[in-house]
């Protein structure tokens, strides 16, 4: 068998990425200090409520927190938020009940419903659980800040749903709702950055917000990200029903990159993801649209892109590249492409210098550079439960899939689209499929020892194969290349072991066929160990072969020694 090993470099450089904070959330969002509540008065109109709102807003100060209670404030004249609070002392102003949000609007489209920092830079403030709606743009940052907006209800308007027309950093945009912007006007979701590429939003978060319905504008993009800002993280967003873009990024202007992952798209009527380049783009799932992603010159050459464990569904064209040839760090690996009738993979031009490594595709194929490393797919049947127009969207790959297990790991992705870490060996695409091999115990003691039961479900393609267990003593790890499959184990002495004592010693049924359902069971039989076992790994997968190619290899299961 070690006959057959084939080894690979297993590693190589990214683009920076040491910026990424910890977490979405900001970490100066401290208690108030002191807590004032502004409760709805019945006994007057929605206008004398608001009011009665813009000048409690005016008399905020830093450690001040604004607790709004239900009802409607109308606010007539124009609210210009520009406190400059601390990361020790900010500002808060909130839904008093989260249940049933304070609706804030205007009775016209003459001003925007909340502007923040317009006469002068506005800072450490939080609007939460807000329900924004009216006027023009529905919320519009200009010089701003550490400002932190979070699950608010903002759709309606006359504009822009969220705005930062100056310059701006550590912008936190995070779990709010965004319908209905504006029709018959711009009607972006959010538009940041300018389009004079004047201002610039830096190291900001836009996270988790579900961003829909804005066809009836006349752009429409869902979440657009203007050239020259970076150091912007996009992640976890949930966007669909769009007339432009559902995400739509331009460049940096060589100002480092901006990352965008994990986001959820479909249904645009034009692309579904548009990320000009400066860019890692990874973990996004991508369905219907013109195109389901597309990455070219736009304002900016394309350049500095790292497209990665994508999954790019369309009935039409899934994927169009243009304008990479010759470009740096261009890299395109790890993608899910699936076209019903169209593209799967296409590339514009000649495709100079450009890594296309570990995608599989379904459908057709044009300009790929030479040696571009591809796999066939079978079809949506790849997938647990997915249509072609996004109106289902399990996209976890079939156990045994030709997506499942097969990422390269030079390029692989940490976590998938639900944010777990991704197993040994790693599957193309954002998600991970479930784990075709389990144990029923995950960790024994040294002194007693103890059994693990092994479980294989590979699927009725793993039908009747052979199987082999091998091991490995210590922590997970990328492991060793068998006939481009990823075996998700170390070449130590437990290795050799385990292949040269196979159902003999501590190994139980650990060679043997499949059955019909291609399934199969082993045991790990410890006896006691020495004290200096504990904290010690065990680690075993299952390879699949019919006894002339490899077939499939399971994910790795773990035994730890307490």
């Amino acid at each position: 068998m070690l006959a057959y090993l084939v080894f690979g470099v297993l590693a190589r450089p990214a683009l920076s990425q040491a910026w990424l904070p910890a977490s979405v959330y900001p970490t100066w969002a401290a208690a108030p200090s002191r807590t004032i509540t502004l409760d709805y008065d019945s006994s007057k109109s929605d206008v004398e409520n608001g009011a009665r709102l813009a000048a409690a807003l005016r008399d905020l100060v830093p450690g001040d927190g604004l607790a709004v209670g239900s009802g409607r404030w109308s606010v007539v004249s124009k609210i210009d938020i520009t406190h400059q609070a601390s990361a020790e002392r900010p500002i808060w102003i909130y839904g008093k009940n989260p249940a049933s949000r304070p609706v804030i609007t205007r009775p016209d489209a003459s001003q925007n419903c909340l502007n923040l920092g317009e006469s002068r830079p506005c800072r450490y403030v939080i609007l939460r659980d807000l329900e924004i709606t009216g006027g023009s743009y529905l919320l519009n940052m200009l010089e701003c800040d550490h400002i932190w907006v979070h699950r608010c209800y903002i759709h309606d308007g006359g504009g822009v749903g969220i705005s930062t027309q100056r310059n701006c950093s550590h912008i936190h945009i995070t779990n709010n709702e965004v319908a209905n912007p504006g029709p018959g006007s711009l009607g972006e979701g959010m538009y940041i950055g300018t389009n004079s590429r004047l201002y610039h939003t830096t190291y900001s978060v836009i996270a988790y917000n579900h961003v829909h319905d804005t066809r009836s504008s006349l752009h429409g993009d869902g979440i657009e990200l203007k050239q020259g800002c970076h150091h912007n993280w996009i992640i976890g967003n949930l966007v669909h029903d769009t007339k432009y873009p559902c995400i739509l990024v331009y460049g940096t202007d060589d100002n480092d990159v901006n990352v965008i992952e994990r986001n959820i798209c479909r249904d645009s009527d034009n692309e579904v993801l548009q990320v000009q380049g400066d860019a890692i783009v990874r973990d996004n799932i991508c369905v219907g649209g013109v195109v389901a992603f597309t990455s070219g010159d736009h304002v900016e050459r394309a350049q500095y892109i790292q497209v990665l464990n994508n999954t790019f569904i369309n009935e039409g064209n899934a994927v169009s590249l243009s304008q990479w040839s010759g470009r740096p760090n261009m890299v395109f690996a790890n993608n899910a492409c699936y076209s019903r009738s169209g593209n799967a993979l296409r590339f514009g031009q000649a495709t100079t210098g450009v890594t296309v490594a570990g995608n599989v595709v379904f459908g057709a194929t044009i300009n790929l550079p030479p040696g571009a490393d591809l796999r066939s797919g079978t079809g949506l049947e790849d997938f647990v439960d997915t249509t072609w127009d996004g109106s289902r969207l399990d996209v976890r790959p079939v156990i045994a899939s030709p997506l499942d297990g097969r990422a390269l790991v030079a390029w692989r992705s940490a976590r998938d689209a639900s944010g777990n870490l991704r197993s040994w060996p790693s599957d193309i695409g954002a998600l991970e499929s479930a784990a075709s091999f389990v144990g029923d115990i995950a960790r024994v003691s040294a002194a007693s020892g103890g059994e693990q039961k092994l479980s294989l479900a590979a699927g009725t393609s793993q039908a009747d194969r052979i199987y082999l267990v091998v091991g490995t003593l210590g922590k997970a790890s990328p492991g060793f290349l068998l006939a481009g499959y990823a075996v998700p184990v170390e070449l130590d002495l437990w290795f050799s072991f385990t292949v040269a004592n196979a159902n003999r010693a501590y190994l139980g049924r650990t060679l043997g066929l499949t059955d019909d359902q291609g399934r199969a069971s082993a045991i790990l039989r410890l006896p006691p160990l020495p004290v200096s076992m504990r904290g010690a790994v065990f680690g075993h997968a299952a390879i699949l072969m019919d006894g002339v190619n490899f077939n499939y290899v399971s994910n790795r299961v773990d035994l730890s020694i307490d």
